[in-house]
């Protein structure tokens, strides 16, 4: 048997909604450790890697690993049931194929409980191999999403350009082009651009997969980005004392 509670249903929402950006189906692996998944989108271009400990949960308990195959928008949309300051407890038996969802408000004066059928995901486990990244940009999550917004309007692609000067983000197409550069600093509402560049390095990357990442805005308020050369970009988000919401995003080919 599984069973853990969360006091804040809305932070699981939330980062569920992130995921389900760009994969339609999750294994959600259950261990002695916690909860993690590991996917990929139809295009083999991003790969989502979430890691939540068990210790970051009020009550965390299974007998054996297991696995939880969800259909995503389906989970979505009993979580989007959760009131703002609702606990989630989940539940589930093995051998079983459901997973019991429990809201519960504060005052412990509504409790609902919802049932969300599992379902047999056969999907392959990547290695991710440890990497030494010769960028690294702690950012605002806001800005970051803010940047991406915009460039989107101008082309397909943004390249990303990292140097002790600070990260500059650049848009062109045939009718515009922009470019945005963030020096290492600190903003007006006191966060940081923290930059190490050992030196400098050029990206190019699909904007659709970064507007879907910059969602994660609504997790924490910083991002990490980590840039090195013909490796996917690595963007970063803590999700508060429960751990980290990583994507790994391929990036393009320049044709000649």
């Amino acid at each position: 048997m599984f069973e853990c509670k969360l006091n804040d249903a809305q932070l699981l929402r939330k980062v569920v909604e992130c995921i389900r950006e760009l994969i339609k189906e999750g294994r959600f692996e259950v261990s002695q450790n916690g909860l993690s998944l590991q996917g990929i989108d139809s295009s083999f271009v991003a790969l989502i890697q979430l890691t939540l400990r068990a210790s970051g949960f009020d009550s965390f308990h299974t007998d054996k690993p297991m696995l939880l195959g969800l259909q995503l928008e389906q989970f979505c949309k009993v979580l989007r049931c959760a009131s703002l300051n609702d606990s989630i407890t989940l539940q589930a038996q093995d051998p079983g194929d459901k997973l019991n969802i429990t809201l519960q408000s504060k005052d412990d004066d509504r409790i609902s409980n919802f049932v969300v059928r599992l379902i047999d995901i056969d999907a392959e486990t990547f290695t991710i191999p440890s990497k030494t990244y010769n960028c690294v940009v702690k950012m605002p999550s806001s800005e970051f999403q803010r940047i991406v917004r915009e460039l989107s309007g101008l082309s397909d692609t943004v390249g990303i350009e990292i140097s002790q000067d600070g990260i500059t983000f650049s848009s062109d197409s045939h009718q515009s082009s922009g470019k945005i550069q963030l020096k290492p600093s600190t903003l007006e509402d006191g966060q940081k651009v923290q930059v190490k560049a050992e030196k400098p390095i050029t990206q190019f990357f699909a904007l659709r997969y970064l507007l879907s990442v910059a969602k994660g805005c609504t997790i924490s308020d910083s991002v990490v980005l980590m840039i090195a050369n013909d490796i996917p970009l690595v963007c970063e988000y803590k999700v508060e004392n429960l751990g980290n919401l990583r994507f790994y995003i391929a990036p393009k080919i320049e044709e000649d």
